[in-house]
């Protein structure tokens, strides 16, 4: 989501209701740029009569503090993701680090995409450096939709993240 959504939904947020006495708002904010974070801050603080609002994140590191405050919060059960191979990941040179993407997909290991998008996405939190946590929202939101270059994306993190 990016500050344009989060206008647009400010504005429908304060339509009247026409058939029901509320409005329902189901958003799938798995990667809600901080900027339109801070726009739905207003909205959120103080909903409009009759507004309600769900948002689905994957993880709730993915929201600010501020608005996060603002949540009533609702865990699923998932699988736990282990950041072992970040960690690895992580110690490599870049050189090192590039060749080890395209072992691991040509030899198809899904599950260690996934546990490098984790550890870098957590990574990107920690750093509090905007522009590499909007890289990784869009990396999460993209790794593994049909056509992706995980190669690309995956290259892009690698070199996005100091060398130790």
């Amino acid at each position: 989501m990016v500050i344009a959504d989060a206008r647009s939904l400010i504005r429908d947020a304060y339509l009247r209701p026409v058939t029901r006495t509320h409005r329902t708002f189901i958003l799938d904010a798995a990667s809600i740029l901080p900027d339109a974070q801070n726009a739905l801050l207003k909205l959120l603080e103080e909903p409009p009569a009759g507004a309600l609002f769900f948002f689905i994140v994957p993880r709730e590191e993915v929201l600010l503090p501020t608005l996060r405050s603002r949540f009533n919060l609702l865990a699923t059960e998932h699988a736990a993701i282990n950041t072992t191979d970040f960690d690895v990941f992580l110690g490599l040179s870049y050189a090192q680090r590039l060749a080890h993407i395209v072992e691991k997909l040509d030899a198809e290991d899904i599950e260690w995409v996934r546990a490098i998008v984790h550890g870098a996405a957590l990574h990107a939190q920690a750093s509090r450096d905007p522009v590499f946590i909007r890289d990784m929202l869009k990396t999460e939101a993209f790794i593994m939709s049909p056509g992706a270059s995980k190669k690309m994306l995956l290259e892009h993190i690698a070199l996005s993240l100091k060398e130790k």
